[in-house]
């Protein structure tokens, strides 16, 4: 089953440090809803957002309570759980100093933590991102995210 669960209006939001506008796709400005995407096998229920391809809620059968922490509104994953349930991508953690030496060659990355660090790949993380919503069926789901080559550093 797909529903809407909410819709990204491009707004400016920093709930990490010196994060400015976190856009919503490739360039920012992307103004798609949000779908919820439920799937289900084997006595397991999932919810699936497109918005930085989040597992908003997990459930076994014959179990009251959610197996994973999520949100009813859409909101409140935007606006106060940083990467709360999404992929954190491009890179999980931090970088110091957002540069890095690969094979002699120096990349410089976004700066969106302390204004000096990069943080969960940037202020336009993967977790930050609304995906496409690819194939899909009653127990799997595709999310699709093009990042191009080069992109935040």
């Amino acid at each position: 089953m797909i529903s809407q669960f909410g819709k990204f209006l491009n707004k400016s939001h920093s709930p990490v440090d010196g994060a400015g506008d976190r856009g919503g796709g490739p360039g920012g400005g992307d103004q798609s809803e949000v779908l919820a995407i439920e799937i289900k096998r084997g006595g397991l229920r999932a919810k699936i957002l497109t918005w930085g391809a989040t597992l908003a809620d997990l459930r076994l059968d014959g179990h009251d309570h959610p197996l994973v922490l999520g949100f009813r509104e859409f909101e409140h994953y935007r606006d106060y759980a940083a990467h709360h349930g999404a992929i954190a991508g491009r890179v999980i953690n931090r970088i110091a100093g957002a540069k890095a030496t690969i094979d002699g060659t120096q990349y410089h990355f976004d700066t969106n933590h302390l204004t000096k660090h990069t943080l969960h790949g940037g202020a336009m993380g993967f977790g930050w991102r609304n995906w496409q919503l690819g194939d899909y069926g009653d127990d799997f789901v595709e999310l699709i995210l093009d990042d191009p080559d080069g992109s935040m550093g």
